[in-house]
């Protein structure tokens, strides 16, 4: 059973907020789909706040995204100076619904880095946020900031009241930082690929063999591979002999396919356009639990251990993500010749002018 989650963009572009589109009832409400559970949106560990908060907790969020309370927000990075363009790495995290107030990336608790030497992508969700102690953690830290300022106002007059330092929360025995290397492709010209591995399963985000290129289309799916999907493929695609079959080679997780309206950027979210991503949300979820497939080659160790709630918000972040990197691979594409072209033409009139003014 497919849902269906909205994405919107906000601050120029740089934030993108998914929420969960539920279903409508009789007298106009919205019919969660888990029961709305007892959130306290938190300023500070363990303290009530009348501003809307993001939410540090994980398992917190995703049912607050689920029962339509709460938004994910997630924030591309850009590179590139002038010409800016996602460069696979981004933040995540849970803000109230429709609030204009985007979370600091130190609130965030999914980072995807981009690491340039190795060419891939890294998904790291730190030990403490995954302890559930990420709330407590910012209360200390912006404690003991304060204290080394009053600290140091105390040395220059004794009447200046210094509180006392808060200790970091502990991290429970035997859990680490979660840290995953995702390959990617994300050239202009070349159809764009993630492939993110998360509890010994191959989910491949991914620009179809058959979409549309260069047009305006915005078409991407989620695929979860199945054991016997051909390996050449994600090497190129254009030299596998195998064409992969849907519900053969593998099932799709999420579909995202809409056609022109007007502008790339609109596609997916812009000028309160918002774009829909249709996803199998049930079956993400019930993925940190399943099996991983008998033939997939764990890392000595085993597999990392996730959580569901850490799986799906991951999975669903990418939807933004997907959003970003394809738009702007396809603006790139209609405009990078243009602006080739526009340069050519500047470089034949200053030929033609210098070549009328030695005449």
């Amino acid at each position: 059973m497919y849902s269906t989650i909205k994405t919107r963009i906000r601050n120029s572009g740089r934030h993108h907020r998914l929420a969960l589109d539920l279903p409508g009832t009789a007298d106009g409400s919205t019919t969660p789909l888990v029961p709305t559970p007892v959130i306290t949106d938190i300023e500070s560990a363990g303290q009530a706040s009348a501003k809307p908060t993001p939410l540090y907790n994980l398992p917190e969020a995703l049912a607050a995204f689920q029962s339509g309370t709460h938004e994910l927000d997630v924030e591309p990075e850009f590179v590139g100076g002038n010409n800016p363009r996602p460069s696979g790495a981004f933040w995540a995290g849970a803000v109230v619904s429709r609030s204009k107030e985007a979370p600091k990336r130190r609130q965030t608790f999914i980072q995807v880095i981009h690491d340039v030497s190795n060419k891939c992508l890294k998904l790291k969700i730190p030990a403490h946020t995954r302890a559930g102690n990420l709330a407590a953690v910012l209360e200390a830290k912006e404690r003991n900031k304060e204290v080394e300022t009053l600290e140091a106002r105390h040395k220059a007059n004794s009447t200046v009241v210094v509180p006392e330092r808060i200790e970091l929360p502990p991290i429970p025995t035997g859990l680490t930082d979660l840290e995953v290397k995702i390959e990617f492709k994300n050239d202009v010209f070349a159809k764009i690929y993630v492939l993110l591995p998360l509890a010994g399963h191959r989910i491949l985000f991914i620009e179809p063999p058959a979409s549309p290129s260069i047009n305006k289309h915005l078409h991407w799916e989620a695929w979860l591979l199945y054991p016997n999907f051909p390996d050449a493929f994600l090497k190129d695609p254009k030299k596998c002999d195998i064409v992969p079959e849907q519900d053969k080679h593998y099932g799709v997780l999420i579909r995202h396919e809409e056609p022109p309206k007007g502008c790339c950027a609109q596609c997916c979210g812009s000028e309160g356009r918002a774009g829909r991503a249709q996803v199998q949300l049930g079956l993400i979820r019930s993925l940190a639990t399943t099996p991983p497939p008998a033939t997939a080659h764990a890392p000595a160790g085993g597999f990392p251990q996730v959580t569901e709630a850490e799986l799906t918000l991951t999975v669903l972040a990418f939807v933004a993500q997907m959003n970003a990197m394809v738009t702007s691979r396809k603006t790139r594409m209609i405009t990078m010749p243009i602006t080739m072209m526009s340069g050519l033409l500047t470089l034949v009139m200053l030929i033609l002018k210098f070549t009328i003014w030695k005449k």
